[in-house]
């Protein structure tokens, strides 16, 4: 949980400083890096956790992490084609 914490904070500090420099393409990079990051911890755990206590959803982690990553390469497709 802390990692999630600590990338959330990440995300709306770079976040801050793009909206400073909006034409600072690595802080696009690490605005997008850490909202990934947060996402796939948090949808990791939330899995795992669903998946760890729920006998009949034991296909909730697998499920959830085909969606996050199709999700992903959906977000990165669209960055690139910008």
């Amino acid at each position: 949980m802390a990692t999630i914490a600590i990338k959330l904070v990440l995300y709306i500090l770079c976040s801050i400083v793009k909206k400073a420099y909006p034409n600072a393409v690595s802080l696009d990079a690490l605005v997008e890096d850490h909202f990934n990051d947060c996402l796939t911890n948090t949808v990791g755990t939330a899995g795992f956790a669903v998946s760890a206590s729920v006998n009949l959803l034991w296909f909730a982690d697998p499920v959830l992490a085909i969606a996050l990553a199709l999700y992903i390469i959906y977000r990165c497709v669209r960055a690139l084609t910008r």
